[in-house]
């Protein structure tokens, strides 16, 4: 995640940056377009979507909390760096499944690789 103050900007490059990584993966192939709408307008509705989506996945890290920390001290650290990848890889799945605009790949390192890009490649809005 990139620091910034400004949300105007942390809104329109968040955009950007989801625009340019739904283009990448699609020409991998790891995500394949199923609707006929232009590339942006399915990112712009996917980010509307995650908005309700993050809420459930939230809620859903709250109740697995303790195996998530067993996990961390198990690995030295390294399993919360994967959880962030797995719970943007179940918002992704979960929106891909309520629009059916998309279908993602399915396979576990693909899924991460999705995951940690779409976690860790954005702006988040701080705090003075």
């Amino acid at each position: 995640m990139f620091p910034t103050r400004n949300s105007l900007f942390a809104y329109i490059a968040n955009f950007l940056i989801a625009l340019g990584l739904f283009a990448l993966f699609v020409a991998v192939g790891w995500i394949e377009i199923t609707s006929t709408l232009p590339l942006w307008l399915i990112v712009l509705f996917v980010g509307l979507i995650n908005i309700f989506s993050t809420v459930v996945v939230r809620l859903l890290e709250v109740i697995a909390l303790p195996l998530i920390l067993l996990i961390a001290a198990c690995t030295l650290g390294l399993g919360i760096f994967l959880w962030t990848g797995a719970a943007m890889y179940a918002i992704l799945l979960l929106t891909a499944k309520i629009t059916g605009l998309f279908v993602l790949t399915s396979v576990w390192y693909e899924a991460i690789c999705l995951g940690l890009a779409f976690a860790l490649l954005r702006f988040k809005v701080v705090e003075d």
